[in-house]
């Protein structure tokens, strides 16, 4: 029974409420509002562009026998093409200089939007003075059968939501009058140049062409004509462009523009071309030792002849000094390996990158007979680090003597070979390892 009843008072209830909108409808309420907008606020002279009028029906009931119309002034003429609900009708000019547009018999449904445009252009032609024309085109509800809660149709331009309007500013024939017609400018040339990393300075970017390409109103001056460019068929624009030769082409064009709302251009220009420079890469080569003695200083040379060198390393080794000449000095750790890059740069602003891969002698091994801190013992005149590091490898063949007033540190391992002696006549001390007997003349503390 209470199911029943809930439904039957739902059913009464949605009866009673379309008795209740059907009482409200059709005298109203229907609550109208209009937006205007124009395709382009500047039109050129003659230029045919669409006014657009958006009206909305906020309900709750559906607007009927609407008439809209619209206020267009001169010298705005109209272009028809138009579009939306209803009859529409071309008054012309029933006051000083307005054209009146009409749609009447318009039915808006409650909570819809209709839509209705037509096309216009300016008939602006030079004869009104040197001033911009602003020209108000108005557009309202002017009557509707239904009361509105928030505007009054038809009762003028008062800034209620159901008009509106779209003010185009028509220029004038400032820059077509007769006598004044302007060729094409010249081409634009490349002079200059805007450079990353791979270019030479001198050829790349674009400048106006001389003298005056766009001259200007013989009897108007402000009225003057200035130079643009475009880039790739973008946007006309009066900032120089700039060519990056690191970049792809570019095609640069030129026209000569009026300056009053940039209402008129001349034709353009032929189209330029740039071309990037195609580098070709410097010679780039390392001069100097792969294999290096522990703790040594080398000297490493790139090609002469290069606007600029940088240098930088890696590993166990260090660059002593300056790094942008043709020469760098090396210091090399006691054991490693390092590798020494250098970049060089032409006169072209061409670059080449290459490296050197070098190692240091952990293993060395004596050729001659002498003393153990003599250059001419050891093979590749590698001197062995004092102290010998852990993982340094000696192999003596040769009578090799320590000499008196020298300490000798062995942290590694020092090994006689076949006909190899070791005499020591200054001070061992020996914390690595000393494969082979040694003739000692000398200190031996501690060690094996």
């Amino acid at each position: 029974m209470n199911n029943t009843f809930s439904k039957l008072f739902i059913v009464m209830a949605f009866v009673i409420s379309c008795i209740n909108l059907n009482a409200q409808c059709p005298g109203g309420p229907a609550d109208l509002s209009l937006i205007k907008t124009a395709s382009t606020l500047t039109p050129d002279s003659a230029e045919v562009f669409t006014f657009t009028i958006t009206v909305t029906n906020n309900g709750p009931c559906d607007a009927t026998g609407v008439e809209l119309k619209d206020s267009m002034p001169s010298p705005l003429q109209y272009n028809g093409l138009p579009t939306g609900p209803g009859t529409f009708s071309f008054v012309g000019l029933t006051m000083p200089f307005r054209a009146i547009l009409r749609w009447q018999n318009v039915t808006i449904p409650a909570n819809t939007t209709a839509t209705f445009s037509f096309r216009a252009s300016s008939t602006a032609s030079g004869s009104h003075g040197n001033f911009p024309f602003y020209m108000p085109n108005y557009a309202q509800i002017f009557t509707s059968n239904q009361s509105d809660p928030n505007s009054t149709p038809g009762n003028g331009y008062s800034g209620e939501d159901d008009d509106d309007d779209e003010i185009p500013i028509l220029r004038e024939g400032f820059c077509t009058v007769a006598g004044n017609t302007t060729p094409a400018p010249p081409n634009v040339t490349i002079t200059n140049s805007s450079c990353g990393g791979g270019c030479i300075p001198s050829a790349g970017s674009f400048t106006a062409p001389a003298g005056t390409p766009c001259t200007s109103f013989p009897y108007n001056s402000f009225y003057a004509y200035t130079l643009q460019y475009q880039v790739d068929g973008g946007p006309w624009t009066s900032t120089l462009p700039t060519y990056d030769q690191d970049g792809p082409p570019q095609t640069v064009k030129t026209r000569c523009n009026c300056n009053y709302n940039n209402f008129f251009s001349s034709d353009e220009s032929a189209p330029v071309t740039t071309a990037p420079i195609v580098c070709s890469p410097p010679s780039c080569t390392i001069t100097g030792d792969a294999l290096v003695c522990s703790g040594s200083t080398n000297s490493y040379s790139a090609p002469s002849g290069m606007n600029t060198y940088s240098w930088s390393i890696s590993g166990d080794a260090m660059i002593s000094g300056a790094t942008n000449n043709q020469s760098v000095s090396v210091n090399a750790n006691p054991t490693g390996s390092y590798t020494l890059t250098v970049t060089t740069t032409n006169g072209s602003s061409c670059s080449a990158t290459c490296n050197l891969p070098v190692s240091i002698t952990t293993t060395f091994t004596t050729v001659n007979d002498g003393n153990y801190n003599n250059p001419a013992t050891w093979l590749s005149g590698c001197i062995p680090p004092n102290p010998l590091p852990m993982g340094g490898m000696v192999n003596i063949v040769n009578n090799i003597i320590n000499p008196v007033g020298f300490t000798l540190t062995n942290n590694g391992t020092i090994s006689l070979g076949t006909g190899g002696s070791f005499t020591n006549n200054g001070s061992y001390i020996g914390n690595g390892l000393l494969n082979g007997d040694m003739i000692n003349n000398g200190t031996v503390s501690p060690g094996n």
